[in-house]
C-alpha cells in the first residue's frame, strides 16, 4: 500500500491537522447518496467502508503515527474492492 493511500481516500495531505481530517471525513460521508437501487447501495457501502477505515486510522493520533511509519501493516485490513 502506498504511504499516502488512506490520505488520498479522504482527500487530505499527509500533514493535515486532526480538524482537517475530521472535516474531510464528514464531507465525504455527507455527500454519499442515501437512496437508490440495491446494486447502487452496495457500491455506496463499499465507499463508506473505505472512508470509515481511513478515518479510523489517520483520525487516531497513535494509529496515524504507526501508519506513517509502517503503512504496509494496515494493508491486509483494507478491502481490495470499491464495490464497483
Amino acid at each position: 500500500m502506498a504511504k499516502s493511500a488512506l490520505y488520498e481516500v479522504l482527500g487530505v495531505k499527509m500533514n493535515a491537522t486532526a480538524d482537517e481530517i475530521e472535516n474531510a471525513y464528514v464531507k465525504k460521508v455527507a455527500n454519499l447518496p442515501k437512496h437508490g437501487i440495491s446494486g447502487f447501495i452496495v457500491r455506496v457501502f463499499g465507499m463508506r467502508y473505505q472512508f470509515d477505515y481511513a478515518h479510523s486510522v489517520i483520525g487516531n493520533v497513535s494509529r496515524r503515527k504507526l501508519y506513517d511509519v509502517e503503512p504496509d501493516r494496515f494493508d491486509s485490513v483494507t478491502p481490495n474492492y470499491l464495490g464497483f
